[in-house]
This record gives structure tokens, C-alpha cells and sequence, in this order.
């Protein structure tokens, strides 16, 4: 019996977006499959975006994506409580097309991938938690969502970092975790003017600043960072310890 699909992606993020595209662009019979309600829905990050190797996938990701602002100056940071040096990455060629990088909100950018993946033939299926990999004990063929087994001879977890679907298996064990290898991060949206924002950050209209900072002012043993970022009305501010 043959299988249901050429490949199994789970997770409608960036990464499994371009890649069931890319598939699909190769004539595969692609079936992608996203936690979320709707792909962005749960993906809280957002920064820059570096379209190098997405412009290979969409050549104009670009001028048709909804991005935020387009990268101008990127600021890199180093603070104590009594001090703090930085150092400003400001390349002239990143103000004129075609630009560098772009500020994104992820809810926004990962929606719009997840329509060009339906566009080039992907089946993308939205609200579908999978239960466990399809699994024999020495192959991946699939998964299973609420009893019922979709195969696969490529299956591609997207699904994070901390992918629960890879835990206890031979592909990624269970982690000891312990505080020196965990991070959390905060992030909070704050509405702008876009006219205040390009005011404070001396930027013309469309123009993009981003700002990551390391930083020892947490509790003894923990280093963290803070990071800002400018988009349409908004700016993105957050702490990572």
C-alpha cells in the first residue's frame, strides 16, 4: 500500500512554510500541518528577517510579503550597571533596494508563507496538534493525529527548538534541564506613530532600527539580553534571561 503523502511537515512556522514549498516546487504531493489555529497563531517572536536564502525559495518575498520596515542600522550592546558600550552596523547599501533585512511580526509573515505554500499545491491544514511520530522503532513514516496514521517517506518536524514531538526518541532524548540551560523570553508590542518612531530613531519613512544587548544586571549567574525592534506602528521590546 502506498503512502498517503511524499512528505509530512509539521509546523506552518518559516521553516516548515519554505520547506513543504520548496517540495512542493519539486513536484512533491506535500501535506503540511499546523498546532495553531491558523499559521502565526501561536509564533510570538518576531525581529529581523535576513532574506538571503528565502529569496532562492520567492525571488520576491520581498516586495510581496508583509513585512515591517526595512533594516537601515542594527545596533549590538553591552551593559552593566555602571557602563554600557555599543557598536552600530550602518551600511549604506542597506537603504536602497535590494535591502538587506527587513523587521517582521511573525504572525503577519508566517499567514502570508503558509498562503504561498497552499499556492504552489501544498495541502495545509490548520488546528491539527499531532499526537506522536509514526514510528516503528528504527523508521519515521508519518504521523499520528487522534487515531488515524498518515504516512510519509519524509517527515519534517518544524514544530521548534524544543520539538515535542522529537522528545524520547532516539532522534532527541529527553533533556536534563537545569536553570544554566533555559531561557525565557518576554516580549511586549507597543503601539507607535510611525511618525514618532522615524523621529526617535532619526529614520526616513520605511526605514527600520533593531537593537540586541547582553547584559549581567539579573541575579548573580545569570546573563541575559534585551532587544528592540522597530516595525510599521510598533516598536517590539524584549528581555531574555
Amino acid at each position: 500500500m502506498g503512502d498517503d503523502f511524499d512528505a509530512i511537515v509539521v509546523g506552518a512556522g518559516m521553516a516548515g512554510s519554505a520547506a513543504a514549498i520548496r517540495l512542493a516546487q519539486g513536484g512533491a504531493n506535500v501535506l503540511l500541518l499546523e498546532r495553531g489555529a491558523e499559521p502565526g497563531a501561536k509564533n510570538l517572536s518576531g525581529g529581523v528577517l535576513w532574506g538571503n536564502d528565502l529569496a532562492r525559495i520567492l525571488p520576491r518575498w520581498a516586495d510581496e510579503m508583509p513585512v515591517e520596515r526595512h533594516l537601515v542600522r542594527k545596533r549590538f550592546g553591552f551593559l552593566t550597571a555602571e557602563s554600557a558600550v555599543s557598536f552600530d552596523l550602518d551600511d549604506g547599501r542597506w537603504r536602497n533596494p535590494p535591502f538587506a533585512a527587513h523587521t517582521v511580526l511573525r504572525a503577519r509573515t508566517d499567514a502570508w508563507l503558509a498562503q504561498q505554500a497552499e499556492a504552489a499545491g501544498v495541502t495545509v491544514v490548520p488546528a491539527v496538534p499531532v499526537d506522536r511520530l509514526n514510528w516503528d522503532g528504527s523508521t519515521v513514516r508519518g504521523v499520528v493525529q487522534g487515531g488515524e496514521t498518515m504516512t510519509a517517506p519524509v517527515t519534517i518536524l518544524a514544530d521548534g527548538a524544543n520539538s515535542r514531538l522529537a522528545l524520547n526518541t532516539p532522534i532527541r532524548p529527553a533533556p536534563r534541564l537545569s536553570a544554566a540551560a533555559t531561557e525565557l523570553g518576554v516580549k511586549e508590542v507597543y503601539r507607535l506613530d510611525a511618525g514618532r518612531i522615524e523621529e526617535r530613531f532619526v529614520l526616513r519613512p520605511g526605514e527600520g532600527h533593531a537593537e540586541e544587548w547582553v547584559t549581567g544586571l539579573f541575579p548573580p549567574g545569570v546573563m541575559g539580553g534585551g532587544f528592540l525592534y522597530t516595525n510599521r506602528d510598533t516598536l517590539s521590546v524584549g528581555v531574555i534571561l
